[in-house]
């Protein structure tokens, strides 16, 4: 299919994020953002958004050396569509728990995992709807991550990624 026109997409940003060493082995970290993203599109109406968003994001870290590391990680995130005829709107809170082991000149290996629940105000399966839900669905949420990144050679490195995720709605 064939379409002309117009496509326009801006994104701006302004955050803040701390760091506090408590002691040597634990690290509190703090970041707050304030964001626009717009969407402009002349040949379909329904792709078009203006979304403001605010996220406060916490986490505690666990370090006892230096090859490993464990994370608490708590998010809030709201957002809203702020064109004239719009309602859409999504408040997320997203828990997570993050885990790295590093090997000194051999490899890293990280997994997380995440708790997310979404609170969807709109029409589902739009444009607006993926944008605002970051391609999650309405409701609880899990999302996991494995890494494994190899380094057989001063100039070659070898990364397995795994990603995942899984809804109530779908499964």
């Amino acid at each position: 299919m064939l379409a002309s026109g117009f496509d326009a997409r801006s994104r701006k940003s302004n955050g803040l994020n701390t760091r506090w060493n408590i002691t040597k082995s634990f690290l509190i970290q703090l970041k707050c953002e304030l964001e626009t993203k717009e969407a402009a599109v002349d040949y379909a109406n329904n792709r078009n958004y203006l979304i403001a968003s605010q996220l406060t994001e916490g986490k505690l870290s666990y370090q006892p050396s230096t090859k490993f590391r464990v994370s608490i990680i708590a998010k809030y995130t709201d957002k809203q569509n702020q064109l004239p005829s719009a309602t859409e709107k999504v408040f997320i809170n997203d828990y997570g728990l993050e885990l790295k082991y590093n090997q000194l000149k051999k490899g890293i290996i990280t997994a997380s995992f995440n708790y997310i629940n979404n609170v969807y105000i709109g029409a589902e399966n739009s444009t607006i709807s993926f944008e605002l839900l970051d391609a999650l669905q309405p409701g609880i949420n899990y999302t996991w991550n494995c890494s494994i990144q190899r380094t057989l050679a001063n100039n070659l490195q070898l990364t397995l990624n795994y990603n995942g995720r899984n809804s109530d709605v779908t499964k």
